[in-house]
């Protein structure tokens, strides 16, 4: 393993488990961490913490400095109040601050976290693959797009190794976001959109480590783009039924059609938006109901040796035991 690895997103829950096995493998590592994140988990691990921002270069040149390997995993994700600038000066202008310091430091490698969203609906009957175009469906999605052109164009230019991921949905104990989809169900509240059969692709967060680090270090990587995600896609409603199992209540049964639903988000937004009011339904909530967001590994196991080992059903039950840890139901 390489010796000196900066990692951005460290705090994360997939950044923390990354930042473990380097330093269980040997390596010095450093992590770029905002001022305010609390980075004490990570010091425990015997990392290295330097403060900074993503939209600061001189912090940024500084947490380069004397790196070998970077692994790109900071961003700023969907939901909160976060600005449309916050997403442009992170995700792309961010990615492209943090690669231009890279390349003045002589790293040698640089791992891009992207995200296999930047396919957008993938169409039925086929998994999506490393070829396709990209067709971003929101900000987020954009701007990781926009942050991987960077990535070709940079290391392009300038010949730096980089290598670029894209997994699917990740989750796993630390992961919070599917417990909006676990608590309903675990309280029998949950209402189907749509007919369920759209596709779902899940990534566990043990296997996603194990990629990143295979991308990290082996040589026939650099200048390749991999989609990681697990062993198949699962359909809307077996996904349901599978929560519901390991969360040992009744499948859910109450359904609505998309359309007049999709109609009336429209209708809500419409209204919310002008006064300033946060929509308490709106259309890129819905898309989870209606994109098919399914994958083919088959690069990643060829060139990376990528095979993921974590079942859906095993990794659901650890979460849901988790959440039920963490009284998230």
């Amino acid at each position: 393993m390489t010796d000196r690895v900066l990692i951005t997103g460290a705090t994360g829950f997939l950044g923390q488990e990354v930042a473990r096995r380097l330093v269980a493998g040997g390596a010095a590592v450093r992590a770029l961490v905002r001022p305010a994140t609390d980075a004490a988990a990570l010091g425990a691990l015997g990392v290295a913490i330097v403060r900074g921002d993503l939209r600061d270069t001189w912090s940024i040149e500084d947490a380069v400095r004397d790196i070998d390997l970077v692994i790109h995993m900071a961003a700023v994700h969907r939901g909160g109040a976060i600005r449309r600038t916050d997403f442009w000066q992170v995700n792309a202008e961010g990615t492209k601050r943090l690669l231009t310091a890279a390349v003045k430091s002589q790293v040698r490698r640089f791992v891009y976290v992207s995200t296999a969203g930047v396919l957008g609906d993938v169409g039925r009957d086929r998994l999506g693959t490393e070829d396709d175009p990209a067709r971003p469906r929101d900000l987020y999605e954009l701007t990781k797009w926009r942050g991987e052109q960077a990535v070709r164009r940079i290391a392009h230019t300038d010949g730096i190794e980089a290598v670029i991921l894209r997994p699917s949905a990740l989750y796993g104990p630390g992961e919070t976001r599917f417990a909006k989809l676990f608590r309903p169900i675990a309280h029998r509240r949950f209402i189907l959109i749509g007919s369920g059969r759209k596709r779902l692709h899940f990534l566990h967060r043990d296997d996603a480590a194990d990629g990143i680090l295979r991308a990290a270090r082996l040589g026939p990587a650099r200048g390749q783009t991999f989609l990681l995600a697990g062993d198949g896609p699962v359909s809307i409603l077996d996904f349901v039924h599978l929560v519901a199992r390991v969360l040992g209540v009744p499948p859910p049964t109450a359904r609505v059609p998309y359309a007049p639903v999709r109609a009336l988000a429209v209708l809500t937004e419409g209204v919310c938006r002008p006064l300033g009011i946060s929509p308490p339904l709106y259309r890129r909530r819905l898309a989870f109901f209606d994109t098919e967001r399914a994958y083919s590994i088959e690069k990643a196991r060829a060139v990376l040796g990528f095979a993921p080992e974590v079942e859906l059903e095993r990794g659901l039950t650890e979460l849901a035991a988790w959440y039920q840890h963490e009284k998230l139901l």
